[in-house]
């Protein structure tokens, strides 16, 4: 039985045709059979690669450290869809994802629970659901979902502060990867893209934190009003009594 994909001059052959950058290229006479194998080999990489480049990415973050400048010269990804890959194969374990299901199915319950993960998946392929179709459905879900009743602002408070500890978790993994990321070795769109996509960043965490600062402020007026509500205001027990 003929291999399905071997090295040729270092370009990939399938089934009797060449894979070429600039296109598939047949070798000799492939035959009804080869040509029907190469189309089911195309089918599923078309599907898996971006998988295959985040799980690639994340077994060489655990062997040899931080891989995304030399990731962006072998692949010629930009870093924004090589971080993308990365986080999405790393949220979506491989034994939850479904061989039936698209590349962008997953990337919608990536920041899902994998038990959330698996049902939702479920759905989409007993279903069949479209990916279209499937982001409306997560989107409903992830409405449907709502915080426990609370009661008193203690309680409010530490809901509050879990999430904040959340973001800020996040929020510092993802600077340390950029802190060790080689920006030296990046060609000059590479570098681009990134100092765009880190001015949009910025530009939303000064915006989150005008918000933040001035919700604190009217919380602190309003605590300081109902204070002086519940106290009341001197002489005014005296001027009842009159």
């Amino acid at each position: 039985m003929e291999k399905t994909l071997k090295m040729v001059d270092n370009i990939p052959v399938v089934s009797g045709f060449r894979l070429e950058k600039g296109g598939l290229v047949p070798v000799g006479e492939p035959t009804f059979e080869q040509w029907a194998t190469c189309g089911a080999f195309l089918k599923n990489a078309s599907g898996a690669v971006h998988f295959w480049i985040g799980d690639w990415l994340n077994f060489g973050e655990d062997k040899w450290g931080e891989m995304y400048a030399q990731a962006v010269e072998d692949t010629g990804y930009a870093i924004q869809t090589l971080m993308n890959d990365k986080w999405v194969a790393g949220r979506v374990k491989s034994l939850d994802r479904r061989e039936n299901l698209p590349y962008s199915h997953h990337v919608e319950v990536a920041n899902l629970e994998p038990e959330e993960q698996k049902e939702l998946l479920d759905r989409a392929e007993r279903e069949h659901l479209d990916v279209r179709s499937f982001r409306q459905v997560v989107r409903a879900y992830n409405q449907k979902c709502e915080l426990p009743e609370l009661k008193g602002e203690q309680s409010i408070n530490k809901v509050d502060f879990a999430l904040v500890d959340q973001v800020v978790d996040l929020g510092m993994s993802m600077l340390e990867k950029l802190r060790i990321l080689n920006v030296e070795v990046l060609d000059k769109d590479a570098k681009a893209l990134l100092l765009s996509q880190l001015r949009k960043v910025v530009a939303v965490l000064g915006t989150l934190l005008l918000k933040y600062e001035d919700s604190a402020q009217e919380g602190l007026l309003e605590r300081g009003v109902h204070s002086q509500m519940a106290e009341g205001t001197p002489g005014q027990d005296e001027k009842g009594k009159t």
